[in-house]
């Protein structure tokens, strides 16, 4: 029956009034990477530009390590993972990003808490380093730190933008997180002294649309769990987070986390401990036009 034809009803008191509203949010079913996860925790995923690598951190015992999984084409599912002998050793290796997997040079960026005097032992903080790759026969360089970058505190979760100028990051100042950016004239420059970004306390873990105008963070909800969030860039500013509510979990204990856009924007990464999975932290993808509010 159309509204019409319901109000005058409603009016004579033939038919019950009730509160209209919009029904409730559906939530978005996400993809579970099967073959990539374990009783373990899996979390940082982060594609190459090819979208055809994936990278990510696997916890083994008490420390991290980098794996990799590979796939022959878009359509394809992602293959089992295995370690990437140049990131795992005695400390944390997490959080990778590839500039480019398809003509060199190739700088790959990672954080770690290797302590660099003390024979690559565990240390006390994260940092940011990148390796250079020169050609397809060459080994990878040794470890740079990023000048400007690098302080006491921790800094993980590096993010480039397309144009290679932007690189924004995660650092644990004394408040909690926090997003930064450092930025640089041209790709092959140094990154100048960065910004801290003007969002709130506990936002981290960037992942940048190509073109710049939609970034998906992590960021805390009730009861010490974690969410995904979107911000936009709006005259210049990031907006406040808004929780995806059609994607959130609220069944993961710790909740969902580390996103990571694929280099085409086209579909979101990101780590969960929500029912379904294969245990602890696991990789889920879901497409990026079913997360539209």
């Amino acid at each position: 029956m159309q509204y019409r034809l319901l109000a005058p009803l409603m009016l004579a008191g033939l038919v019950p009034l009730v509160a209209m509203s919009d029904p409730p949010r559906k939530l978005v079913s996400p993809t579970n990477l099967k073959a990539l996860n374990t009783a373990g925790d899996e979390t940082d995923p982060s594609t190459t530009p090819s979208d055809l690598t994936l990278y990510y951190s696997a916890r083994i015992g008490d420390r991290y390590e980098v794996w990799m999984s590979t796939r022959r084409n878009r359509t394809w599912p992602w293959r089992a993972g295995k370690p990437v002998p140049d990131l795992r050793g005695k400390a944390d290796y997490r959080s990778v990003f590839l500039t480019t997997d398809e003509r060199y040079p190739r700088f790959l960026y990672y954080a770690t808490d290797v302590d660099v005097i003390n024979e690559g032992a565990k240390g006390t903080n994260y940092d940011i380093y990148f390796l250079t790759k020169h050609g397809p026969k060459d080994d990878w360089t040794t470890p740079t730190p990023i000048h400007h970058v690098d302080t006491s505190a921790a800094e993980l979760y590096p993010w480039l933008s397309a144009n290679g100028r932007q690189l924004y990051f995660s650092r644990l100042d004394k408040d909690g997180w926090h997003v930064y950016l450092a930025e640089r004239r041209t790709a092959h420059e140094s990154f100048g002294q960065p910004r801290r970004l003007a969002l709130p306390t506990g936002f981290h873990h960037a992942t940048v649309s190509p073109d710049g105008r939609v970034m998906y963070l992590q960021g805390p909800l009730p009861k010490n769990r974690w969410g995904l969030f979107r911000s936009d860039m709006v005259r210049g500013s990031w907006t406040h987070p808004q929780p995806l509510d059609m994607l959130n979990s609220p069944e993961a204990p710790t909740g969902d986390q580390a996103p990571c856009l694929s280099r085409n924007g086209y579909v979101l990464y990101f780590a969960s401990d929500r029912p379904g999975g294969q245990g602890g932290l696991d990789l889920w993808m879901v497409p990026v036009p079913l997360l539209k509010h």
